[in-house]
């Protein structure tokens, strides 16, 4: 708002009270004029005026200047081009004329107008509209400039939204619809890790939306982003691609799809992903993940050498099953705390352990032991208290039996 004083008028004015002044051809008497000296100065007073900046592009006559100087701009005499072609692929995909400044225009399935936007990079950021609303974004026009002009480009939108018979789009006007197509898709939870969890599952919803609308452009969500609830994806280079393809061949390598039986008669499958492996004196030291009903587990296992040297397993093979053993008799996958002697940890373990503790491994599990060679210490019953009997009363009969 401008603000100017107030201003006395250039002569003097008639005043009908009673020290008057009176205008005799822009003269006045000297009684008069001390008296006018000697009034008090009157206050300033503030008078407001309305700012008349003027809104761009308001003027019918900006789309005319535009159009006869950068062609035809009128939205409707553009083609309207799909968001995915025949192929599936995004505009990156397809020409690289799309990768300059543009003014453009996006359409639901039905060809009604969404939004209006402009960009720096048009195949980019049809491509981060329609990452972020596949079910909004199947068609776009635009209008491509020779550079970057943010005023002109300014001009162009509203000459477009002036153009058309209910205003703006409802993404330009409503601030939750304006918000979803300009800003990334953010979510929170109770934590950081809430957060990371709660984006990446929003981030599969996306990405199962996006499929199905047929898109083979690969893309992945932005790792970085996606752990502070920030979901953005980005596309693959050629050299990415090839990374990850050898990156997933090489996962496929150290993931075992492995079955066992179980108290049903049924068979059950599961996955083990060997996360490591170490040669020891004695055998191997394996760190794997466990995946079994969508659950997943860490264990670190101790084979020995007297298990695999014979031939009848290979060290994996024989670990797939151990596993098969551990589920079918549903042992807990995650132990904690302080563990008594006769307890079973499934988190850290030897597969001689598991062999001791539980008369039934040799039935399932085929071994061959060579003479005196090991020493082969045989189930734990035998040799005193088992594993089943831990309260006092129990453990005071076995000790009479043995003595």
């Amino acid at each position: 708002m401008q603000k100017r004083f107030f201003q006395e008028p250039a002569s003097l004015v008639t005043r009908t009270a009673p020290r008057a002044f009176v205008k005799i051809s822009g003269i006045c008497s000297a009684r008069c004029l001390a008296a006018r000296l000697r009034e008090p100065l009157p206050p300033f007073r503030w008078q407001q005026t309305q700012s008349r900046r003027p809104r761009l592009g308001h003027v019918r006559s900006i789309s005319e200047t535009v159009g006869s100087q950068h062609g035809h701009v009128a939205l409707d005499d553009l083609e309207m081009r799909p968001v995915l072609d025949e192929t599936g692929m995004t505009p990156p995909g397809r020409t690289a004329e799309e990768a300059g400044p543009a003014v453009f225009a996006m359409y639901d399935k039905n060809a009604q107008l969404q939004y209006i936007g402009f960009s720096g990079n048009l195949a980019k950021s049809i491509e981060k509209l329609f990452y972020r609303r596949p079910e909004q974004s199947y068609y776009y026009r635009a209008h491509l400039l020779d550079e970057v002009d943010q005023q002109l480009m300014m001009e162009v939108r509203n000459a477009w939204f002036d153009s058309l018979e209910g205003g703006p789009p409802l993404g330009n006007v409503n601030l939750v619809e304006k918000e979803a197509w300009q800003i990334s898709v953010q979510v929170t939870g109770n934590s950081e890790g809430g957060t990371a969890v709660a984006a990446q599952e929003h981030a599969a919803v996306l990405m199962t939306q996006i499929k199905n609308r047929g898109c083979r452009t690969e893309f992945v969500p932005d790792p970085v982003l996606l752990q502070k609830g920030i979901i953005e994806f980005v596309t693959l280079t050629d050299e990415e691609k090839e990374r990850i393809r050898i990156a997933k061949e090489e996962m496929a390598e150290r993931i075992k799809v492995c079955r066992f039986e179980n108290d049903d008669g049924e068979m059950e499958e599961f996955e083990l992903m060997f996360d490591s492996e170490f040669k020891t004196n004695g055998g191997y030291l394996f760190d794997v993940t466990l995946n079994h009903e969508s659950r997943e587990s860490a264990h670190r296992v101790i084979v020995g050498e007297i298990y695999f040297k014979h031939g009848i397993f290979e060290p994996k093979d024989l670990l797939e099953k151990v596993f098969g053993f551990i589920l079918k008799r549903r042992f807990p996958r995650q132990t904690e705390g302080i563990l008594s002697s006769t307890q079973f940890s499934p988190n850290y373990f030897s597969v001689a352990e598991l062999h001791q503790n539980y008369p039934d491994f040799e039935e399932e599990i085929p071994w061959q032991v060579d003479g005196d060679s090991f020493w082969h210490f045989r189930k734990i019953e035998q040799y005193g208290y088992s594993h089943e009997d831990s309260d006092g009363e129990k453990l005071a009969k076995q000790l009479l039996v043995d003595s």
